[in-house]
């Protein structure tokens, strides 16, 4: 190499470019959020990658800088569940209405 040459920086597992794998923890636990089984699970992904590389600090704080984001996505999932939770009590639900209405409508345009 010349001495303008920089070499990326490495990472132990499997001599990946750090880069591309901290990029990996992020991705990896978005598409393991898709799967419907694993969504609750996503957030090993990133974990499994912190306590598998051992020496590139780079690619262990972008891992838990993902499962930090998994984290605070699950709690504003949960808030979401507590907050639309009374609304289930009613006897009719909001989609429900709206067709209600797009009928008495629709029925009333044509009488």
């Amino acid at each position: 190499m010349n001495a303008g040459s920089i070499d990326p920086h490495k990472s132990t597992i499997g001599g990946m470019d750090a880069n591309l794998l901290a990029l990996i923890a992020y991705i990896a636990s978005a598409a393991v959020g898709f799967i419907p089984l694993l969504r609750y699970l996503a957030w090993l992904a990133p974990l499994v990658i912190f306590f598998m590389e051992k020496e590139s600090g780079f690619v262990k704080f972008h891992a838990m800088q993902s499962f930090v984001l998994n984290l605070i996505g699950a709690a504003f999932g949960l808030s979401l569940i507590h907050i639309s939770e009374p609304t289930r009590l009613l006897s009719i639900s909001y989609a429900v209405f709206c067709l209600k209405k797009k009928m008495q409508t629709f029925i009333t345009e044509f009488n």
